[in-house]
Order: structure tokens, then C-alpha cells, then sequence
């Protein structure tokens, strides 16, 4: 699936009780619009609750809140930062 203007969403209360429960639930997710084009990207995006507190760029640790494209597939989240995108 490939999203335009994507805006990376944790519920930050719910990523506490699974830090502190241990228990698997939904409370992240990526918001944008579906988008028939593969784009080109420069970074790979991970997520894991117990260790992070947002989602992450893998290359510099950076907490990634947006982006101008998201592909997500089998082998994880690539995004494409730069967002001066137009619709």
C-alpha cells in the first residue's frame, strides 16, 4: 500500500499499559491517502513499543511524525521525507 502526506499516529496512553502490561494492542497507525504509485524512498521506518516511543527512522533514530510518501509492504515501512508534496 503506498499513502501521500502520511502522518505517523501513537496513542501514547495505550503504548503505556503495553509497557507496563506486556499485552499486544492496537494503538499506532499510519494516517495519508491511498495512492496508486510506488514512490521512491529514502529511509526505512520501525516501530516497536517496549523500546521506542514513536515511530523511528532505522538509519539515524530519528522520531518520524509525518511524511510526504509511505510504501508499507511484507518487508516493513520506506518512507520519502521530503514533504513539499502538492495534491
Amino acid at each position: 500500500m503506498n499513502l501521500l502526506h502520511c502522518k505517523f499516529i501513537v496513542n501514547e496512553k495505550t503504548r503505556d499499559k503495553i509497557r507496563r502490561t506486556g499485552r499486544k494492542l492496537v494503538h499506532a497507525f499510519i494516517r495519508g491517502f491511498v495512492f496508486p504509485l510506488s514512490p521512491r524512498t529514502d529511509a526505512k521506518v520501525f516501530y516497536d513499543p517496549r523500546k521506542v516511543d514513536g515511530f523511528i527512522r532505522v538509519d539515524n533514530g530519528e522520531i518520524i511524525e509525518e511524511a510526504a510518501w509511505a510504501r508499507c509492504d511484507e518487508t516493513g515501512v520506506n518512507i520519502k521525507t521530503v514533504s513539499n508534496i502538492k495534491l
